[in-house]
């Protein structure tokens, strides 16, 4: 799927990631859940940063959420598009306040790191997963 994946897709990366969260509990492999992390990442679709959050500081795995780039939370998009979204989604629906109750924090962290650059990190992680080129 690395070399053929769309926005057409997106339900079924979806499932396979909530599936995927679910087994690297189990078995502590994440390289699958880092692989659909960038699906969603790439595609960008703004609530998805929610699967990427849990993934990230959610999961009771320590591993995956240390080898997860909190950068993927852009969804490859500006910053302040994504916290924009996030704010109306929190206040939209309340329940989930409680749920995702640092991913402001967190979404506000990254935007001030000093190497917040969409673009470095985007050419980074297609980097990771096509190659680097010299």
């Amino acid at each position: 799927m690395l070399n053929d994946f769309s926005l057409k897709d997106i339900k079924l990366i979806r499932t396979i990631f909530e599936e995927e969260l679910k087994c690297e509990l189990i078995t502590r492999r994440h390289d699958n859940l880092y692989q659909l992390c960038y699906y969603l990442f790439e595609i960008g679709k703004l609530e998805d940063v929610f699967l990427i959050y849990d993934a990230k500081f959610n999961s009771k795995s320590m591993d995956a959420g240390t080898m997860l780039d909190r950068e993927m939370m852009y969804m490859n998009q500006p910053n302040d598009n994504v916290i924009t979204f996030v704010k109306s989604e929190l206040n939209e629906k309340p329940e989930l306040n409680k749920k995702y109750k640092t991913i402001l924090i967190e979404l506000n962290k990254l935007k001030k790191q000093p190497n917040n650059d969409l673009k470095e990190y985007s050419e980074f992680i297609k980097g990771y997963f096509f190659g680097h080129e010299n």
